[in-house]
């Protein structure tokens, strides 16, 4: 998702992680979790390339600011999500592929195809959530972990090939009306 307006955005975001930690702390819920070098990394360094990330980091950087004995955040940074799920979201790009290819019987490409988009499938992300729900607090007590890996970093037009494989009718179809393309390969 694109936000129209990219200040409100940052704000809207800001002030539900503001909500997010003052009910965590009334629960006394503790982020914490386990690192498993293959899908998850540590972050050295941030270099957010749109409005959503630059919104993270903001949050996670006034979160790490709350950080003490009491309150342990951790900053799970997931890959783009893919895969059923009761709660289905057809904004993602692997999801929205294959349901434009089904419904209208074309995969629509907002791009020119050569944007990267790192995957994940949601059964990972649940798995890293539960990981690191029960991992010693000394490990990852305030830390920022991407959740994905390399091998699943596809361009988008690959994605198209490969919903096409799935459903050979659906012709692919280059749009372009994106005009700013993310690389989410560096």
């Amino acid at each position: 998702m694109t936000p129209t307006e990219p200040e409100r955005f940052l704000w809207q975001n800001g002030q539900r992680l503001q909500a997010c930690h003052a009910s965590c702390f009334r629960e006394a819920v503790r982020f914490t979790g386990r690192e498993r070098a293959s899908t998850w990394t540590r972050m050295l360094r941030s270099n957010p390339v749109s409005a959503y990330a630059v919104s993270k980091v903001d949050s996670e950087t006034g979160l790490a600011q709350l950080a003490d004995r009491y309150f342990s955040p951790v900053y799970l940074r997931n890959a783009t999500a893919y895969g059923h799920s009761p709660c289905l979201r057809i904004d993602l790009v692997a999801n929205n592929l294959l349901a434009c290819a089904l419904a209208q019987g074309d995969i629509r490409i907002m791009s020119d195809g050569t944007p990267w988009r790192p995957l994940i499938h949601c059964r990972d992300i649940a798995r890293a959530f539960m990981a690191f729900a029960s991992a010693p607090r000394e490990i990852v007590h305030n830390q920022a972990v991407n959740i994905g890996g390399n091998p699943e970093n596809y361009l988008v037009r690959d994605v198209g090939d490969i919903v096409q494989e799935l459903v050979p009718s659906a012709k692919i179809v280059y749009t372009g009306e994106v005009g700013r393309f993310l690389n989410c390969r560096e």
